[in-house]
């Protein structure tokens, strides 16, 4: 087989699987959107079947790519050795080269390793806040006006000088207040005490998790 055959071949498959990996992601955006699940499916495959289909298919394209590199690497670390204006006695020409050429593939690789990294830290923070999002839910609910200041504090992780602020209670108010005295005075509902601790409880606990404690 000749290397124009090769070529050409190549650059078919990598046309194919760009093609199908646009027709996937357009099934996962319009067809299958976010939120349908298991609720609904094409030829039997659900949003998450198809998923795994467009990143097997980005894998495919990935290899066809670094089969083409390889193919004109020689090729590759002579246009990175003029985009860099390098310029070399005849004799060391090919050793520079090669050297560009892998100076290149580990500034991809540290590219990637970083996007990786980034990756996964952002993952790690939404499950944290997933995580005290229930938390705070939970502590919501479960707050009742027979708690004082310094209980839900407690309880709910928040300072109190927050649960004063967020409920719009005087700095002054001593912490054993209760608050079922304190909904009367100021004319706050379990609901309005309740919203605000979902949305706020756990604010120190999310601190500490973003800052490694």
């Amino acid at each position: 087989m000749s290397r124009n055959t090769l070529n050409f071949i190549i650059a078919l498959v990598s046309t194919l699987i760009a093609v199908s990996m646009i027709a996937t992601g357009l099934t996962l955006r319009f067809l299958l959107p976010p939120g349908s699940g298991q609720a609904r499916s094409l030829w039997t495959l659900t949003r998450h079947d198809w998923g795994d289909v467009h990143f097997w298919l980005a894998v495919a394209l990935g290899s066809v790519i670094l089969l083409h590199v390889a193919m004109h690497w020689s090729w590759v670390c002579g246009m990175m050795t003029r985009l860099a204006r390098i310029t070399v006695p005849n004799n060391r020409r090919t050793l520079v080269q090669y050297i560009s050429g892998a100076a290149t593939v580990a500034a991809v690789i540290v590219a990637l390793t970083l996007l990786l990294w980034l990756g996964q830290v952002g993952q790690q923070g939404g499950q944290v806040r997933k995580e005290v999002s229930r938390d705070a839910a939970s502590a919501g609910s479960d707050v009742r006006g027979s708690m004082t200041l310094a209980e839900v504090a407690v309880f709910t992780d928040m300072s109190i000088e927050s649960i004063k602020q967020h409920l719009g209670l005087p700095p002054s108010t001593a912490a054993d207040e209760r608050l079922g005295k304190l909904r009367q005075e100021y004319g706050l509902s379990m609901t309005d005490v309740r919203k605000v601790i979902r949305e706020h409880a756990g604010e120190s606990t999310l601190k500490e998790k973003k800052n490694g404690r």
